[in-house]
């Protein structure tokens, strides 16, 4: 299989998209898992049209990111209402930078979090200092916590937290047990990882997961590769190689952040449609995990 070409996506044209029936059947019940559709999936003009794409698309939670573009009060109440509205969760809200984002940055993505009523904020360290990221990380856990959210922290090969281990490691040694990992099976494929290495850590530091598809073999030019294919190439869940129903199986019942990165996706259909193919797509692909 080619690595993320849109050849590779399963619907040739966006006047095709028509709801499945397996997707009508499993929209009357009410499954265990919340599935959400992630900010940079099918981005919008607009926050307020993610949501509602969202929405339409029959997802049940959602991802926004406030770091490059911070909201007005005025778009923080178009968000508000858009989320009552919908009846959608805010799933997350990205995105921290340790070592990368000024104080006000920072300070502005975790009370637009909080305004929304978002359950996590993500947090990613570009420092190769693992000391001073876990002193960071839990000046940060104890602020979102107080503001009734969790921080999530997620790893690459190309930030200053490469593995599953060491995601582990640094959030316990803030001794903060709100502070949650989040796994992305690309992230955990590209760095050496498996979902069967899951069992040996606690899974109460697991809030939620990533869904996405790749190849099995890494893209060529190491991290630059990793990074163009992260941004830019990804599969729909199950176009892939990576052992997804193993990931579903080792964390079980948590929500789903459905992430797919893809620019000939993006290029073919709208915001919308993108939003409603990667919905029933993954329904139908994982609809015993969702139920």
């Amino acid at each position: 299989m080619t690595a993320g070409r849109v050849t590779s996506w399963p619907l040739s044209d966006a006047s095709s998209m028509q709801p499945s029936s397996v997707a009508t059947d499993l929209d009357r019940l009410d499954p265990v898992r919340l599935l959400s559709l992630a900010a940079a999936t099918a981005p919008a003009a607009k926050r307020t049209d993610l949501i509602h794409n969202a929405a339409a698309a029959t997802f049940s939670a959602v991802g926004l990111r406030f770091d490059l573009d911070p909201p007005s009060h005025a778009e923080i109440r178009s968000l508000r209402s858009a989320l009552d509205s919908t009846g959608l969760t805010l799933l997350d809200a990205e995105v921290v930078r340790i070592g990368t984002h000024d104080a006000a940055t920072i300070a502005g993505v975790i009370d637009s979090a909080a305004e929304l009523g978002a359950l996590h904020v993500l947090v990613v360290s570009d420092l190769d200092d693992h000391g001073a990221t876990i002193a960071a990380l839990a000046d940060l856990g104890a602020r979102v916590h107080a503001a009734g959210m969790r921080v999530v922290v997620e790893f690459m090969r190309f930030t200053g937290i490469r593995t599953l281990g060491e995601a582990f490691e640094i959030v316990e040694a803030t001794g903060d047990p709100s502070i949650g990992v989040l796994v992305d099976p690309l992230h955990l494929a590209r760095s050496g990882g498996h979902p069967s290495q899951l069992a040996a850590f606690d899974h109460s530091r697991l809030p939620y997961v990533q869904l996405c598809d790749a190849p099995a073999r890494a893209p060529a030019g190491d991290l630059e590769g990793l990074i163009d294919e992260a941004r830019h190439r990804r599969l729909l869940p199950g176009l892939g190689d990576l052992p997804l129903d193993e990931l579903l199986i080792a964390v079980p019942a948590v929500p789903i952040s459905v992430e797919v990165y893809n620019d000939g996706a993006r290029e073919r259909h709208s915001p919308g449609e993108l939003a409603k193919l990667v919905a029933d797509h993954t329904r139908r692909r994982f609809a015993q995990q969702l139920r």
